[in-house]
């Protein structure tokens, strides 16, 4: 006959009787890892009801400390957080909409750092991911900073990010939130040029480009006397043909008749500037507005 003892749900020997014999068993114990959630901050993740069950799940297997209403308020406290001070995972009513300046992480980060298994991302994978938002702005939305909030600011290089993934997410929603034990990631952004507005969706215009024309990056295609606010001077159904002099050829919006310009975007070829010379409207590339 066997009998176990326990500690909670944890396994501890096993005691076998054989008649007047009494062998103990000792069950090889699971090494229990630590977390790896940072140990001054509050570690937050948003559940459907099947991964807030999970993480309990794995929270019981790993030994961790389970505050009561983990288990027992999930309708009124849906969400779940790893408690830097009591070491407690516990349930929470807070979302990441509400607030966005709190440590979120996604479901399997959050449960491979409760098991005590995550690998941080290199620093090669990093780079791959998020350099391309160096140049980007983004808006601070942290109303504890007064003079900042709703400014623009250019993130200048990468170095400085304490955490990829917030950077990550924040960033794309082109927002900039404050984050505890991570002051803004000053370091990576630029802020003696703050903004109204955002460069990267003002439009600009530049000279005519007849590569760019053609590739279609640009939001409109207009006269240089098109800078009016009336836009009298817009160029529509601009089209190319095959030809030595003025090879396109176009209608300037509140005209009769076509006009024709060359590759370089003159008007008739003309090799003095004209009002009716082209140019091209393209969003942000750093400008003002």
């Amino acid at each position: 006959m066997k009998h176990h003892i326990k500690d909670g749900d944890r396994l501890i020997a096993t005691i076998e009787t054989h008649g007047d014999a009494i062998i103990v068993v000792h069950e090889p114990q699971k090494e229990i890892k630590p977390v790896q959630f940072a140990d001054d901050r509050d570690t937050y993740v948003e559940c459907t009801p099947e991964q807030r069950a999970e993480i309990i799940r794995v929270a019981k297997e790993c030994g961790r400390k389970i505050f009561s209403d983990a288990e027992t308020y999930g309708d009124k406290f849906p969400n779940l957080c790893w408690d830097s001070s009591s070491n407690d995972l516990i349930a929470t009513a807070a979302t990441r909409e509400a607030h966005p300046e709190r440590l979120w992480l996604p479901f399997d980060e959050f449960v491979a750092r409760l098991k005590g298994e995550w690998v941080e991302p290199t620093e090669e994978s990093a780079q791959r991911d998020y350099s391309h938002l160096v140049g980007k702005w983004v808006k601070c939305v942290s109303d504890s900073l007064y003079d900042l909030y709703g400014k623009w600011f250019k993130i200048s290089y990468m170095d400085g990010f304490g955490d990829p993934y917030l950077a990550h997410c924040h960033l794309l929603t082109g927002k900039m939130v404050g984050v505890k034990g991570y002051p803004f990631f000053k370091s990576s952004f630029d802020f003696s040029n703050p903004l109204d507005y955002n460069p990267d969706e003002v439009e600009r215009i530049i000279p005519f480009d007849v590569e760019r024309w053609r590739s279609g990056d640009f939001v409109r295609v207009q006269t240089r006397d098109g800078r009016l606010p009336d836009k009298f001077n817009e160029v529509e159904q601009l089209k190319e043909y095959d030809c030595i002099l003025t090879p396109l050829v176009g209608i300037i919006k509140g005209h009769t008749g076509v006009s024709c310009w060359g590759y370089n975007g003159k008007y008739g070829n003309l090799s003095e500037e004209h009002s009716h010379d082209l140019v091209l409207v393209v969003k942000g590339e750093g400008g003002g507005k």
